[in-house]
């Protein structure tokens, strides 16, 4: 008996030069988002229009009609041995420098995101009588990234949560099965041309041992710290996507075009209270959010705080994460980095603002304080031994 097993699924991704391109044969999707054990596909959902009408016959309803249609998943705990899937929900440029063996690629947020396909194949156990393994192909096209977490906890590794939306599904089954949903059904949607990932996998993650988290507070003037009693952080990008359901031809009733919408950082970050220093004390959370943003504790102007997140496995192997960016001083073909800014009173010139330092008080140990940070703008640093060609090739936003 044939059987899709856990282990036989294959999940990759590329990203998109025309959104929602149909898959044809000719586009491949070779790329890893890291490693992970679950998925929540998007498989899409009807929203089905059901009339109960005049219905003389009983209470039930009467009829169905088709509705829109939507596709959205996440994947969970995704480890990240490199940098190279970090831009999904952040940003659609990449900027590379330096030199082999020291190579930087620095990623300021755009207003626009990347859009992405994304292929999965489940392969089944080859218990056939001709031993050729069935397989089961879809393709989901004209992605965006809804929400992304960056997160980290004492005694585990740097990982990612991704949620993400689709414009639509395609599929190509080689037991023809199926082939007659012309919309949703096409041969040229068979399994990505893949190398092997055995090799990608050989690689370590970014442990919670090789952070180091930098803040400038403003009670305390913005005078870098670093921070050593964090117990666990975590980053949430949330781009309050809207998808549009214009009147429009479509093969189907799925969305025309996925639009960003707000963008939302928070940042949360769980505190043993213990003096670190002049620059963060114990009662720092407690003074700063009385504070409330203001530099020196000036109350009529906000400056909010600053944080540089670094983990590092070598001098020249690291993923950095820098709010508020330096976003008048990134170029994206001249001398300009970015980098880390220094917090102003004034519009796009403020920092991070803690908006809540709740303390639960119980059990037994030190009290912890879990900080609540709302932030403005990221970049996002990674230092590696990968060339530029490496990287997908991002649309100019």
């Amino acid at each position: 008996m044939t059987k899709y097993r856990t282990e036989k699924f294959e999940v990759t991704y590329d990203v998109e030069q025309n959104y929602g391109q149909v898959p044809d044969g000719s586009i491949t999707a070779d790329r890893l988002l890291g490693v992970f054990e679950e998925a929540n596909l998007p498989n899409p959902k009807f929203d089905y229009q059901f009339i109960w009408g005049m219905n003389p016959v009983a209470r039930n309803w009467m009829t169905v009609y088709k509705g829109k249609a939507q596709s959205s998943g996440s994947i969970s705990n995704i480890l990240l041995l490199d940098g190279r899937s970090v831009y999904l929900p952040v940003s659609n440029f990449i900027k590379h420098g330096g030199t082999a063996g020291a190579y930087t690629h620095k990623m300021i947020d755009t207003i626009k995101l990347p859009s992405f396909r994304m292929n999965v194949t489940r392969i089944d156990d080859e218990e056939t009588s001709t031993g050729v393994p069935d397989t089961l192909s879809r393709w989901w096209v004209g992605g965006k990234v809804n929400q992304g977490t960056f997160k980290c906890e004492e005694g585990k590794p740097l990982m990612m949560d991704l949620s993400a939306q689709f414009k639509m599904p395609y599929f190509s089954n080689t037991s023809g099965v199926g082939s007659s949903l012309d919309n949703w059904y096409r041969a040229g949607a068979g399994r990505s041309t893949i190398k092997d990932h055995l090799d990608e996998y050989c690689g370590s993650p970014y442990y919670f041992s090789q952070c180091t988290i930098t803040g400038k507070w403003p009670i305390h003037g913005l005078t870098s710290v670093t921070m050593n009693a964090i117990r666990n952080w975590k980053l949430e990008v949330n781009n309050n996507l809207e998808p549009r359901y214009y009147l429009s031809v479509e093969d189907e009733k799925v969305p025309f075009q996925i639009w960003e919408g707000r963008r939302d950082y928070t940042m949360s970050l769980t505190v043993d209270l213990i003096d670190q220093g002049a620059g963060f004390t114990k009662d720092t959370p407690w003074v700063e959010l009385l504070n409330q943003g203001g530099y020196n504790g000036n109350k009529t102007e906000i400056t909010g705080a600053a944080f540089d997140i670094k983990f590092a496995k070598s001098a020249n192997d690291y993923i950095e994460f820098m709010t508020p960016a330096d976003t008048s001083g990134y170029s994206r073909s001249g001398a300009g980095d970015g980098g880390w800014a220094t917090p102003l009173c004034g519009g796009n010139s403020q920092g991070s603002i803690l908006i809540g330092a709740p303390e639960n008080i119980g059990g037994t140990g030190i009290v912890s304080v879990v900080m609540e940070i709302k932030c403005r703008t990221l970049q996002i640093n990674v230092g590696d031994s990968l060339p530029s060609s490496s990287y997908p090739t991002l649309l100019d936003a």
